[in-house]
């Protein structure tokens, strides 16, 4: 997979490649981005043909067919966030976006992307593997300087996600 950027001559468009033939063609997998320069492209190492894509100004999108298709992927992020780099977290299950000016978002347990099929989509409900939870306990104080975190963490506990074909009443 490859990404070109034009931006800086004037072009936002979306340049995606995919090669199967080590690089001797090469076929454009651009169709559902916006017209925004793609920084970065990366394949789930778990899972052949799901693709995530990072943007200058349209945020992170994804396809799970080998670039066929994409979709937005807004996860809570800032409107208009430019998504630099990506990395997986194989062990996780996650996904670490690393962004111009917004910091650093990790998306946690992408196993209802992971696992999303059109057998999941006719179930009523579809209960996804839950993600390993924490438990911090912290007592006193070792030390100099504060005892308590400067800056807030992620949730502990396990995340539970889930599908349901029709909206509960």
């Amino acid at each position: 997979y490859a990404a070109f950027d034009a931006h800086e001559l004037g072009n936002n468009h979306a340049y995606v490649y995919r090669t199967s033939d080590y690089g001797r063609s090469w076929t454009r997998i651009s169709n559902g981005l916006p017209d925004s320069s793609v920084e970065v492209v990366r394949e789930d190492p778990d899972h052949a043909g799901l693709l995530f894509a990072g943007t200058l100004s349209a945020g992170l999108y994804y396809s799970r067919d080998d670039g066929a298709h994409w979709q937005a992927l807004h996860a809570n992020l800032p409107g208009g966030v430019s998504v630099m780099d990506l990395t997986f977290v194989p062990a996780s299950h996650s996904l670490v976006l690393a962004t111009h000016g917004r910091g650093i978002w990790v998306l946690d347990n992408l196993r209802p992307i992971e696992d999303y099929d059109a057998a999941i989509a006719k179930a009523p409900l579809h209960v996804f593997p839950a993600s390993s939870g924490t438990l911090l306990y912290a007592s006193g104080s070792n030390g100099v300087g504060p005892s308590a975190f400067v800056a807030p963490n992620a949730p502990t506990g396990t995340m539970i996600s889930y599908f349901l074909a029709k909206a509960l009443k």
